[in-house]
């Protein structure tokens, strides 16, 4: 991008050329360094509000996190209470059947006993009408 230096008729003539370069030039500086001072203060603003989100997503975040561990831990507590009330129940529910197993024999062996009972009775009946 050199740009081509054009011949001069005089040293007024150079002087005045090269102080209108110094200044288009002094000009875009200064545009350059007011966008750059501008970019700059945008750039800190963004990146505060960039903080400010962070800090607030990390504060989220670990609230999260502080749910989590306490519904974990509730679902823990929870579980091992079912399981306590399952293992309960089954030997209750064991229990109960060698119960009903052991109150059908005996309840099988009354009624023969009964069975035999009234036989013996019906012969006692017969042989005290046979005697009288």
């Amino acid at each position: 991008m050199a740009e081509e230096v054009p011949e001069f008729a005089d040293a007024v003539e150079e002087a005045a050329y090269w102080k209108l370069q110094f200044e288009t030039k002094e000009l875009e500086y200064l545009d350059l360094e007011e966008t750059f001072e501008e970019f700059q203060q945008t750039s800190k603003a963004v990146e505060e509000e960039m903080e400010k989100e962070l800090e607030s997503t990390e504060s989220k975040l670990k609230d999260a996190e502080r749910q989590l561990e306490k519904f974990r831990m509730e679902y823990k507590k929870e579980k091992d209470k079912t399981r306590n009330l399952r293992r309960q129940s089954t030997q209750q529910l064991t229990t109960m059947e060698d119960d009903l197993g052991s109150l059908l024999t005996k309840e099988k062996k009354l009624r023969f006993k009964c069975q035999k009972l009234e036989q013996e009775n019906d012969d006692l009946e017969q042989r005290h009408r046979y005697v009288s």
